[in-house]
């Protein structure tokens, strides 16, 4: 499934870098389930996911950063930056619970806001995150035990979202931990998802992290990708 169409070859951009700054947007691609446009440079942002910048709704196409002579990682903090000044709303899932489930919605840009997330959408060991859809993101801090129903209950949430868009972005879930984003689940062949780490972190990380909060080992260390 391709998540977003590529710019159409009559699109217009502004001759000057500054001009078109403030349209500028970060757009995420699940190389699982999404094409990355060819057209385009994208940025890694996660395993297996990656982020392109558009102008308006259309991807910038790879000469334009060349022609108004910034660099990819200038074009990206900018896009970012304009992305989080965005109006959004956030609404916790499982009120009263430790680590609520929180939906952030309200914007076609939302799930971009999986690069950057906020410090308060994380716990002691970072985030579990999902994006189904552009315009939903869902987040939840991990905290020990109560984060296996956390993650839990995101997986047939974003499975359930995902499979409902007409154009959805992803059905996985990542952690954000650290300044890594690490996919921990994975599509089955039935479609169902499950977890099933991507190369670079193993269940054992992941797991490990939860124990040590639920029994500390000053001993132990913190854990996490290698």
């Amino acid at each position: 499934m391709v998540a977003f169409a590529q710019a159409q070859s009559s699109v217009s951009f502004p001759t000057r870098y500054r001009d078109a700054v403030p349209g500028l947007r970060l757009r995420i691609f699940d190389q699982n389930e999404n094409e990355v446009p060819k057209s385009v440079e994208s940025v890694e942002v996660g395993d297996d996911l990656r982020a392109v910048v558009t102008w308006g709704t259309s991807v910038l196409p790879v000469d334009m950063s060349r022609e108004w002579g910034v660099s990819m990682d200038e074009l990206v903090a900018t896009a970012t930056k304009n992305v989080h000044e965005l109006p959004f709303q956030r609404k916790a899932l499982n009120d009263g619970e430790p680590g609520p489930v929180v939906a952030t919605a309200g914007h076609h840009w939302t799930s971009s806001l999986i690069t950057s997330l906020d410090d308060d959408a994380k716990g002691p060991e970072g985030a579990i995150v999902a994006i189904p859809r552009a315009d939903v993101m869902l987040t939840a801090p991990v905290v020990g035990a109560a984060t296996v129903d956390s993650l839990e209950s995101m997986m047939l949430l974003c499975d359930e979202i995902y499979d409902r868009a007409d154009a959805g972005v992803s059905p996985h879930v990542w952690w954000s931990w650290h300044d890594g984003l690490y996919r921990i689940t994975d599509r089955q062949r039935d479609g169902e998802v499950d977890i099933e780490p991507s190369m670079n972190v193993s269940a054992f990380y992941f797991v490990a992290a939860l124990e040590h909060l639920v029994n500390p080992c000053e001993e132990c260390g913190p854990t996490g990708p290698a």
